[in-house]
């Protein structure tokens, strides 16, 4: 009775692994993507806590039109140049708040899911304080996808 129920048990086992194996899933987590901070969204100036992908190259320059902080008597300066054939654009803001830095590192991970997308932030605020208002943010780049994006952890809200 004992081999049997052992013979099961490895029997499951064995099923439960090939259904991962067969759906090309790295388990629960997800499939890593990398990602890379667009530098110059630190122009962006945010006032709303929100978060935003952006797909397209429309998407992206009304957000940056709407958006931008052009120093007093300089040009306001153009978007980032992003190739959305290639590349989608993911944006934390946290909107006006008291601290001291606007450019943030807050996303750790990106994962592709079998149907989504999550991107995962963790808080940022250790550090020194500061009574000055800043519109923190972190404006990311990662390969394109239409699948949906989903946030979690510490994640901007209003």
């Amino acid at each position: 009775m004992y081999h049997a129920k052992c013979a099961a048990l490895l029997l499951c086992m064995l099923l439960l692994t090939s259904c991962d194996l067969l759906s090309g899933q790295t388990g629960e987590k997800g499939e890593a993507l990398d990602f890379e901070n667009v530098e110059e969204a630190r122009y962006l100036n945010v006032q709303d806590a929100q978060t935003a992908v952006f797909r397209t190259e429309a998407e992206w320059d009304a957000f940056w039109n709407a958006h931008v902080d052009a120093q007093e008597g300089a040009d306001t300066p153009p978007p980032p140049q992003i190739n959305f054939d290639e590349h989608m654009v993911i944006g934390l803001f946290w909107g006006t708040i008291s601290g001291c830095r606007g450019d943030v590192d807050a996303i750790q991970d990106v994962r592709s899911r079998r149907s989504e997308i999550v991107v995962r932030a963790e808080d940022w605020t250790s550090g020194a304080t500061c009574m000055a208002l800043a519109q923190p943010r972190q404006v990311v780049k990662i390969t394109q996808t239409d699948r949906p994006v989903t946030f979690s952890g510490e994640i901007p809200t209003n």
